[in-house]
C-alpha cells in the first residue's frame, strides 16, 4: 500500500514538475517575443518621442506602434495590464490629442500675427514666428532670430500701428506675443497634453525596464 502511495505521489510530483516546467517554457517564449516584437522597437523610439515632446515639436505617427496594433501583439503576448493600457492611451488618444491642439494654436497665432503685422509680411515668415512661440528667444538659433528680424523690419516698412511703434526690436514683439500666446487656453490645453504624453512615455520605459527584469 505504502508502494503505491509513494508511486502515486511521485507521479504527481512528475507531473506538477513537467506542468511547472512547461509553464515556465511558455512565459519565457513569451517574454522575448514582448521583448523582440514590442519592447525593443518602442523602447528604441520612446527617447526622441520624449525629446520632441519636451519641445513642443509635432509628433510623428509610430510606424511601430502601427505595426504591433495590426499584430495584434499587444494582447496576444500577455503584456502586464497597465503596461498595455499605457501604451494604448499614449498613441492612441494623447499623441493625438498633443498633436490636434498643436495645429489648432499654431493656426490660430499665424491668423493673429499676421493680422497684427499686416498682409506687407511674407506669409511663411507669419508662420514661423508662430511656431517659434513655443521656444525661447534664447533658444532660437541665429538664422532663426534673423528670420524674426527681417518679419519686424517688413512690418515696419509696410505697417505700422501703434503696436510696432513700441517696439525697439523683433525680440521686444517676440517677448510681447509670447507672454499672450502663454495665457491662451489652447496652449494651456497643448501643456496639459505634452505633461501627460510625456509622462507616459518615462512610465512605459520604466514598466518595460521592470517586465524584463522579472522574466
Amino acid at each position: 500500500m505504502l508502494a503505491i502511495l509513494l508511486l502515486v505521489l511521485g507521479w504527481i510530483l512528475g507531473l506538477g514538475g513537467a506542468w511547472w516546467s512547461q509553464n515556465r517554457s511558455t512565459k519565457l517564449m513569451r517574454a522575448e517575443e514582448r521583448r523582440r516584437r514590442i519592447y525593443a522597437p518602442l523602447y528604441d523610439e520612446l527617447p526622441e518621442l520624449e525629446e520632441r515632446l519636451e519641445r513642443y515639436a509635432d509628433v510623428d505617427e509610430s510606424k511601430e506602434y502601427l505595426r504591433i496594433k495590426e499584430e495584434h501583439i499587444l494582447h496576444i503576448l500577455d503584456l502586464p495590464n497597465e503596461l498595455q493600457k499605457g501604451i494604448e492611451q499614449l498613441y492612441e488618444y494623447k499623441l493625438n490629442q498633443f498633436n490636434m491642439h498643436r495645429r489648432r494654436l499654431l493656426k490660430a497665432w499665424n491668423d493673429t500675427i499676421q493680422e497684427q503685422l499686416g498682409m506687407g509680411v511674407d506669409g511663411n515668415r507669419v508662420a514661423r514666428m508662430a511656431f517659434h512661440l513655443l521656444k525661447e528667444w534664447s533658444s532660437l538659433t541665429r538664422d532663426d532670430q534673423s528670420e524674426l528680424e527681417m518679419a519686424f523690419a517688413s512690418a515696419k516698412r509696410h505697417f505700422s500701428p501703434n503696436l510696432l511703434t513700441r517696439f525697439a526690436s523683433a525680440e521686444q514683439l517676440f517677448a510681447h506675443f509670447k507672454k499672450d500666446f502663454e495665457k491662451d487656453s489652447r496652449f494651456v490645453a497643448l501643456t496639459t497634453f505634452r505633461d501627460e504624453s510625456l509622462r507616459l512615455v518615462r512610465e512605459i520605459r520604466k514598466e518595460i525596464r521592470k517586465d524584463l527584469k522579472h522574466v
